[in-house]
């Protein structure tokens, strides 16, 4: 590693952001130079090398025309995105991902090139190129493509870059279409599972870092929510925020102007995880560690194998797999035919009870019902 490369990897481990970098192909010495400089844990989140064709398509949940392309290389980097926003707790993260074909044991037909992508919340960018045939070997290609991977992340982290490429003057650097984010476009368009949304009502490319969350539909957003977050922050000790997701198991995914109506019922209020997880198992997968506040309507569904598919095994794993991820819930009673029910009623299996902790009625009653409001409020 030349003395140009430590200095930027230096100011890259002293910034306060945090990677994921998922590298096919090429640019494993970016790894082993990122690993070499002390303070790696302070930047490294995760490092995934997906060589083999079957491994890469199952990274990418497709099957790509062409494996080395811009296209893989900024899939990759929003895969890597979403993992570092959900490992990462509060730091700024990045996604890096690199696609390469370069020389090896044998000739190859192709080109030699690769393509190097970033994603934040800022937004996308890159680099590819492409590079003369039979001039370098693996090790020297391979430094070409690692050097692209440390240019980027600097640029990431704010740090500069002086080292050399290593490029010939034939060899064009190509710059990868560069575009600022819209968080809630791409959520709504499945490029994004979460939305992390401020009391401002600005919304980032980032899953929330939350650990306490009170899930529902806020249509509307009343006092009961509020005082239930209020509770539920006391009880945990942490701060209580929201999640909205646009999805729904059994109604029409709600729409921009929809969704935007209900987080503006939030500002200045509290932050806002807006996902594209309708079922608490895909919640846990985007949210793990979570502590979900919900209600003893919604904790007797969990258990009910009509909203597994009628499926008792598949409520056993559901349960199972977001016990795994961490997450648990925190759970309210509700006025049922005149009597107050609390969460240390329901049913539950056994082996699934101690993921539920109620909210004793001394805590926590407020008998307000969203379907009264709304029809209330109606003309």
């Amino acid at each position: 590693m030349d003395a140009a490369i430590r200095r930027t990897i230096e100011g890259i481990h002293a910034s306060p952001a945090m990677a994921v970098i998922t590298a096919a192909g090429a640019g494993g010495r970016a790894v082993t130079w990122l690993l070499q400089v002390p303070g790696a844990s302070r930047t490294i989140l995760e490092i995934t090398v997906p060589y083999a064709s079957a491994a890469l398509e199952d990274y990418l949940a497709f099957s790509p025309k062409q494996v080395v392309s811009e296209e893989v290389a900024l899939e990759m980097s929003r895969r890597a995105f979403e993992r570092a926003s959900q490992l990462a707790d509060a730091a700024p993260t990045i996604g890096i991902g690199a696609t390469a074909t370069i020389s090896t044991d044998r000739p190859k037909r192709g080109q030699h090139r690769c393509y190097v992508a970033s994603r934040s919340a800022r937004g996308q960018s890159g680099y590819g190129v492409t590079l003369e045939k039979g001039l370098r070997g693996r090790t020297v290609e391979d430094g070409i493509v690692s050097r692209l991977i440390i240019r980027l992340l600097a640029e990431e982290c704010g740090v500069s870059f002086d080292a050399e490429l290593g490029l010939l003057p034939s060899e064009l650097l190509e710059t990868l279409p560069s575009e600022p984010r819209a968080p809630l476009r791409e959520l709504l368009g499945g490029a994004l599972q979460c939305v992390a949304v401020d009391r401002n009502g600005t919304p980032s490319a980032a899953a929330s870092s939350h650990r306490a969350l009170l899930s529902g539909s806020f249509d509307p957003l009343h006092d009961g929510h509020l005082a239930l977050a209020r509770t539920a922050s006391q009880m945990l000790g942490v701060e209580t925020a929201f999640e909205l997701s646009v999805l729904n198991v059994d109604k029409p995914p709600l729409g921009e102007d929809e969704i935007s109506r209900r987080l503006r019922q939030f500002e200045g209020v509290s932050d806002v995880a807006l996902t594209r997880a309708p079922t608490f198992v895909e919640k846990a997968r985007i949210l793990p560690n979570v502590t979900f506040v919900i209600g003893r309507d919604t904790a007797e569904r969990l258990f009910d194998p009509r909203y597994y598919g009628g499926s008792p095994e598949g409520m056993r794993r559901a349960l199972s797999e977001i016990r795994e991820r961490g997450c648990r819930f925190l759970v309210a009673g509700r006025l049922d035919g005149g009597r107050f029910r609390s969460a240390e009623e329901i049913e539950a299996p056994p082996v699934f009870a101690d993921m539920l902790t109620p909210i004793p009625e001394s805590r926590f009653r407020l008998d307000i019902s969203s379907t009264a409001i709304r029809e209330a409020a109606a003309p």
